[in-house]
């Protein structure tokens, strides 16, 4: 208990240090039935990722429209997922936002995927508890910042070069930096130590005084994390590859099986989750999951072959077939592999839950800094794209806009209840209606600017209208749209209610 407390209050420390260092440039376990998915093999799907972010021409997609700054989400669930914040813990389901602050716990048997706003993806396996302590981007700088407390994730990293950018993951031993890469993590059951498996791309690791970079060329490295011994070359370990290739199949047949998806025809998807015209900010995800589909449809339809299926008169039928013949061959000889190290770490995750809880409890202080620190950024927009098309412009809190009016005053009815004169519009009577050249004002406060419309009022009440510029208050965040053949633009602004500029190009 002593040790383990040791290792607790030194998760704590990696994980305040890792938040204070200077912001630099940036440089997968089993669950338990076998009603999950097998798509591509964890170097495969990673690859995948690294195409899904781009568009044709490696420039990436330009946004459909804009949105404002998004937190990350959990984009799939199976099983019991649950959210720990200043709030409390609490169950969370699929869709739902994950604010900084928050600590992701995976039970055992359960599954997540958690959805990047720089277009990554981290997959989070059973018995994993993640900390997000920043995840988000403006313009083209992203800033995630996670931790491993416990158990085994997947970082499909989107690429991104952009000055001041980081995606930064801690973990008991060291800490790793990326720029577009897939790869895993993997603390031990006792933290002891922390394997790093690369896919593909290339892993920053730092633990202490040791530096690793870990690049692969066509076949997956290892490194292992050790507190005090620093960073040692390794063999990828099998059943951290087999336990992620399982996470996958597990994913894809849930979702075939969800949506009822033709497995000799799995380009074909209609559920809405699954279509990117729908959700184009999550683009790069959703065309991940799709790929990890299609893979697992091939591998699926090659066991029993087409004849046997076309037979068959629903994708339901056609996929538990042949399913059932890949269990015996593919599914029983890993799981076999796998079940064995899975007692293991339930055991550990079972015996070590009072200090999980401990280790979360001293970590109260940065969930509140960081929660604190996104409330105050949520109010920024977000929106920006580079290729085919046109580019938007946001601004996030314009300035106010001046509207010229007849060169003479115009005065309607009798009485003084409405007066427009520079540089403020003043409404005593919220019947009156009235319009200049230009201008309308409706009831309830609304304006029209371009649109003569004839005088009308409601009560008797003069309308004077001074011969100069009329500034009508702030309207709400307008969208400037530049059409050209390629264009870039970006806003911001600062606080719910604050200032903020927005600036755009486009070129043919």
């Amino acid at each position: 208990m002593v040790r383990g407390m040791t290792r607790t209050t030194w998760i704590l420390a990696m994980v305040l240090v890792v938040a204070a260092c200077g912001k630099k440039g940036e440089s997968s376990a089993p669950a338990g039935e076998p009603g999950g998915a097998a798509a591509p093999a964890a170097g495969q799907a990673g690859s995948a990722a690294g195409a899904a972010a781009t568009a044709p021409g490696g420039e990436q997609a330009a946004a459909a429209e804009p949105i404002e700054a998004q937190p990350a989400r959990l984009a799939f669930a199976k099983g019991r997922i649950q959210a720990i914040d200043g709030e409390g813990t609490h169950e969370i389901a699929e869709g739902a936002d994950v604010l900084p602050g928050s600590v992701l716990l995976v039970d055992p048997e359960a599954q997540a995927e958690l959805d990047l706003p720089d277009g990554s993806v981290v997959d989070l396996d059973e018995m994993t508890e993640l900390l997000v302590r920043e995840a988000s981007v403006l313009g083209e700088v992203r800033t995630i910042d996670l931790a491993v407390l416990a158990g085994s994730i997947r970082i499909e990293a989107a690429k991104n070069k952009a000055e001041g950018s980081y995606f930064r993951i801690s973990t008991p031993g060291g800490t790793t930096e990326v720029q577009g890469t897939a790869y895993a993590i993997d603390i031990a059951p006792d933290r002891s130590a922390t394997d790093v498996v690369v896919l593909n791309g290339s892993v920053h690791v730092v633990a202490g005084e040791a530096i690793r970079d870990v690049a692969p060329a066509g076949e997956p490295l290892a490194v292992r994390i050790v507190p005090g011994e620093g960073v040692q070359p390794m063999p990828p370990p099998p059943v951290i590859v087999e336990g992620w290739d399982d996470w996958t199949d597990r994913q894809a047949d849930e979702l075939i099986t969800r949506y009822d998806i033709d497995i000799q025809a799995p380009e074909v998807i209609a559920a809405p989750v699954l279509v990117v015209d729908t959700q184009p900010f999550w683009r790069a995800q959703v065309e991940l999951r799709r790929h990890r589909i299609a893979a697992r449809a091939q591998v699926l339809v090659a066991v029993v072959g087409t004849p046997a299926l076309v037979v068959l008169s629903t994708p339901q039928a056609r996929f538990e077939l042949a399913r059932q013949a890949w269990v015996p061959v593919v599914y029983v000889p890993r799981h076999e592999r796998i079940a064995v190290v899975r007692e293991v770490r339930l055991a550990a995750w079972t015996g070590h839950a009072e200090q999980r809880a401990e280790v979360r409890a001293e970590l109260a202080p940065v969930l509140v800094e960081a929660r604190t620190a996104w409330i105050d950024h949520k109010g920024k927009v977000h929106a920006h794209g580079r290729g085919p098309g046109v580019a938007v412009v946001v601004q996030a809190a314009p300035p106010p806009v001046v509207v010229p009016v007849a060169p003479a005053p115009v005065v309607v009815g009798v009485g003084a209840a409405v007066v427009v004169q520079p540089p403020s519009v003043t409404v005593t009577a919220p019947s009156v209606s009235v319009s200049v050249p230009g201008v309308s004002i409706g009831i309830g406060g609304g304006v029209r600017v371009g649109v003569p419309a004839p005088g009308v009022v409601g009560v008797p009440a003069p309308v004077v209208v001074a011969p100069a510029p009329v500034v009508i208050g702030a309207p709400p965040p307008p969208t400037v749209v530049v059409p050209g053949g390629h264009g870039h633009g970006h806003g911001q602004g600062h606080g719910e209610h604050g200032g903020g500029e927005g600036r755009g190009h486009g070129g043919h």
